[in-house]
């Protein structure tokens, strides 16, 4: 097993400009040249994302003769993958990945990199694989005001980020079973995990209320229902390792355009430095005093979900009926 430096996996299908923008600005990573990046090209679910597709593809076969890492090994798909777990591309991908390695780090196709992303994560992977308390290496973080008092340059919390993450395989092993639409429908029943879900995360309780709607499990929102319910941690960055360019109305999740989320997003201040080095408490809790800078989010809009998604809690936990009304 290789352990010394982890690979990276990212998914893609249609969107260049947001591929080559996340994967150029790795290959300017410091341990680029050290490091392993699988990349899985989805086949075209339908013809509208062929073009985009091929392009992409044609891309990916001029990077393969010249690059900066020390592999580049491009994995694509003769049919459609999609996003539906267990057995999406990502899913699919990193099975393959854990075959030679016991670590990883996971990017979708639409964030781009501060120069000591990898250092970040690779660091964190080793400094805290055998703290049990830590699920997650985080290299994504949203602007913050941290109190004065406050001196490390990371912390730990029970938020969760999937905007370019590291991971151990041995402790995904543990998140498995919240991989299970049938396992989710069973926390929205049991008393005890749904008050704790609704205490502490939840958004989450209503994205699982949408994931039984749409019958799919979004890998996010399981892992996070995992670090609330298990009493686990991740490790976040002080300043942001990671950019996300996605918000366009391009993605999967983002299937219209919200110029204030964008214009948030693009104008994130992210880390310049090269270089990392932990501070020396290695378990620093998120501090009391933090102010969360949020993306802005349509008011009426918001509302109206949180209103239909109180109504559909209701409906599933005391008549097991989720109607079909999309709110997400």
């Amino acid at each position: 097993m290789n352990s010394e430096y982890a690979p990276v996996v990212i998914t893609t299908l249609n969107r260049l400009d947001h591929f080559k923008a996340c994967l150029e600005s790795l290959e300017k990573c410091t341990l680029a040249d050290k490091t392993d990046v699988y990349v899985a090209l989805d086949y075209p679910p339908s013809d509208k994302y062929r073009a985009g597709w091929s392009k992409l593809s044609k891309y990916l076969h001029k990077k393969e003769t010249s690059h900066l890492f020390k592999k580049l090994i491009v994995v694509r798909r003769e049919r459609n993958y999609g996003i539906k777990f267990p057995n999406s591309n990502s899913r699919a991908i990193v099975a393959d990945v854990q075959l030679n390695y016991d670590r990883y780090i996971f990017s979708e196709d639409d964030n781009v990199f501060s120069p000591n992303f990898l250092v970040f994560l690779n660091k964190g992977l080793e400094k805290f694989k055998d703290d049990d308390r830590i699920s997650f290496i985080c290299g994504y973080n949203y602007p913050m005001e941290f109190p004065k008092s406050f001196k490390n340059n990371f912390y730990i919390s029970k938020h969760a980020s999937p905007w370019g993450y590291a991971t151990w395989f041995s402790k995904e092993e543990h998140i498995k079973k919240y991989y299970n639409l049938d396992f989710l429908k069973q926390l929205l029943k049991d008393k005890g995990s749904f008050n704790k879900l609704m205490k502490y995360k939840t958004s989450t309780v209503y994205s699982i209320i949408n994931m039984i709607k749409n019958n799919i499990v979004y890998g996010d929102s399981a892992r996070g229902s995992y670090i609330c319910l298990e009493d686990k941690f991740c490790v976040f960055p002080k300043i942001s390792k990671v950019k996300n360019i996605g918000t366009d109305g391009t993605g999967v999740n983002s299937k219209s355009k919200n110029n204030k989320l964008l214009d948030y997003n693009l104008n994130q201040l992210v880390d310049a430095s090269e270089s990392f080095e932990f501070t020396n408490d290695i378990f620093t809790n998120e501090p009391e005093m933090l102010i969360r800078h949020t993306p802005p989010k349509p008011l009426v809009k918001e509302t109206y979900k949180k209103l239909i998604g109180k109504i559909d809690l209701f409906l599933f936990r005391h008549f097991n009926f989720v109607p079909k009304s999309k709110y997400i």
